[in-house]
């Protein structure tokens, strides 16, 4: 630094303005000074004397003042050109447009000081319209350069702006992954708490979602030990499968923690309700029953009692099989204590005409399937479920950690019939004939039910009902919890 002379040391190694600001190259300094000088002597004219007289002789006094005037006007804009070259550059660099029309508005310019400083009116200087012409020329090619500059930038910042966001997105996803994949596994009893909250939601998004199930995951055509939220879809489509449901679902459950739930997509068509036409059958729990002129059928599922009426008995099966015409005309709630619901069940000796008794009360929501009826006197519906030849002990609530375990029913069609429960806790979308229903519980079995078989008490292991049969597919049968129901309208199991 010390060999170095005060000129290198303040103008050339030494930053302009900021740290990252280019150096002043020696172009810029001369045009800075030659700049200044113009100014200065220009100035020296159009003072009084005395007060600028840094320049006494260069002074013309025998020249036109408008002379002067013009030449140093010329001098400041070339020195200006030279101080600040970005003036110059359009977005590719030094632009030859910025250049003609920058020298051109200078030379007009130069001349109309030149003639004009000592005019009295434009006319003086005949500022005609060829004179006019030229100017509209020059500030219209002006106008049209910073159009298209202007749009060129605009578009340029659109792209820079739409990529950078584009860019930014992958990160959010990639970070919002690696996020959703450090997080901890959710259990059943977590993904059965995501799909009481989201699983309405979910079907009404995505009409071609059917329903859910927590179980495991399947993998190459095999089951892994990963616990797994099951979409079911009517048709598996690309956009469907994986493409807006996502692998993972960040949870934030309630206890206060985020789990990853894991996710997994199987075609099934919507189950539809297990109701045929009458055919003869005993009458145990399983027998054939339906409405008064119902063109379908289902099944006794339970013989059951009131809670304070020790003289009459009940039994209960599905809404769509006991209120089937309220269902047809869109009614969901059924009350009626008098006679006129009439009920009917098969036998080997008239085909379907014994009016056993009638329904008095009955209701389909997003947890209900039930319907009751009174069993009129000189009827007799046995306690004892045909073919599996023993009587329910009591009722059972189904739990995560049942998955696997045996099931048994025996229904007005499908008569004797053993499976396993794939999933404690399946909401899905039951299809009627006339009408479809969602429904936030089911308990997902082996397909082991056939039409007609609707309302067929399933048991477990212990000869306790888990609920009654509400409809099945080629992939799966599905049973509406009871447990509830008996308890809440205050009946009981006949034992």
């Amino acid at each position: 630094m010390k060999n170095k002379n005060w000129f290198e040391r303040h103008f050339i190694d030494r930053n302009l303005i900021k740290k990252d600001e280019k150096k002043i190259t020696y172009l810029q300094f001369f045009g800075v000074a030659i700049m200044c000088a113009s100014i200065v002597y220009m100035t020296s004219f159009l003072l009084p004397s005395g007060i600028i007289d840094f320049f006494p002789k260069l002074k013309l006094e025998e020249k036109p003042i408008g002379d002067v005037i013009a030449i140093a006007f010329f001098v400041t804009m070339l020195g200006l050109s030279m101080a600040v070259p970005s003036l110059l550059e359009g977005n590719e660099g030094l632009s030859t447009m910025r250049i003609v029309v920058f020298m051109m508005v200078n030379v007009i310019c130069f001349l109309l000081i030149k003639i004009g400083w000592d005019a009295k009116s434009l006319t003086d200087i005949g500022l005609d319209q060829y004179w006019m012409g030229i100017i509209a020329f020059i500030f219209g090619a002006k106008a049209t350069q910073s159009f298209f500059e202007n749009g060129m930038n605009l578009n340029k910042k659109e792209e820079e702006k739409t990529t950078a966001s584009e860019n930014a997105t992958q990160v959010n996803q990639k970070e919002e992954k690696q996020s959703v994949e450090n997080l901890i596994p959710a259990t059943p009893k977590i993904i059965e708490e995501f799909i009481k909250e989201k699983g309405i939601e979910w079907v009404n998004s995505f009409p071609n979602v059917t329903g859910f199930a927590i179980r495991n995951k399947i993998a190459d055509g095999k089951e892994t030990n990963e616990c797994a939220l099951i979409f079911k879809v009517a048709k598996k489509e690309i956009e469907l499968a994986f493409g807006k449901i996502p692998k993972l679902i960040k949870y934030h459950s309630d206890d206060g923690a985020s789990y990853k739930i894991i996710t997994d997509v199987i075609e099934e068509d919507i189950p539809i309700s297990n109701i045929v036409a009458i055919n003869k059958s005993p009458f145990p729990l399983g027998n054939s029953v339906s409405r008064e002129h119902s063109a379908g059928t289902g099944s006794i599922g339970l013989l059951v009692k009131k809670v304070g009426d020790d003289s009459s008995k009940f039994i209960v099966s599905c809404y769509h099989v006991l209120c089937a015409p309220e269902l047809k005309l869109g009614n969901k709630t059924f009350v009626n204590y008098n006679d006129s619901a009439s009920i009917r069940a098969a036998s080997f000796v008239d085909n379907g005409t014994n009016n056993i008794g009638f329904t008095i009360e009955g209701k389909m929501d997003s947890v209900s399937d039930f319907a009751v009826a009174k069993i009129r006197e000189g009827y007799e519906v046995s306690n004892i479920i045909f073919d599996l030849n023993l009587s329910p002990k009591g009722l059972s609530q189904v739990i995560s950690t049942d998955k696997g375990k045996s099931v048994k029913m025996c229904g007005r069609t499908s008569g004797k019939k053993m499976g396993k429960i794939k999933s404690h806790f399946a909401p899905q979308t039951i299809k009627y004939t006339d009408s479809s229903q969602f429904f936030n519980r089911l308990i997902e079995i082996d397909p082991i039910a056939q039409p007609g078989d609707s309302g067929t008490a399933v048991l477990d292991s212990n000869d306790c009902v888990i609920g009654l049969l509400i409809g099945s597919s080629s992939v799966s049968s599905y049973v509406i919890p009871i447990n509830d129901f008996i308890n809440t309208n205050k009946y009981y199991l006949q034992t």
